[in-house]
């Protein structure tokens, strides 16, 4: 899945996969290589093993557990912008 990455990259990438917010609570520091071999939406392969799902194989694999919570976060809202005419 990742290589030589941060865990927040695997927090980025898992953040994407789930359309949905991932906050890195882990507290790990330094790159790993992150190998997360689980169950997509393709057909599976004949006479292999099923595949794990998401979660499950980040917890297997990786020892990483996706937990549903809140989490507080900035948010920058924008209410209304004009775009004013400059002279060159």
């Amino acid at each position: 899945m990742i290589g030589a990455a941060p865990i927040s990259s695997l927090a980025s990438a898992l953040q994407v996969r789930l359309n949905d917010f991932v906050v890195d609570k882990t507290g790990l520091s330094g790159t790993y290589d992150l190998t997360v071999e689980f169950a997509d939406d393709a057909p599976a392969v004949a006479d292999a093993p099923p595949l794990p799902t998401l979660s499950t194989a980040l917890e297997q694999d990786l020892g990483l557990k996706l937990e549903k919570g809140k989490a507080e976060f900035d948010v920058l809202v924008v209410e209304h912008i004009e775009k004013v005419p400059t002279e060159n």
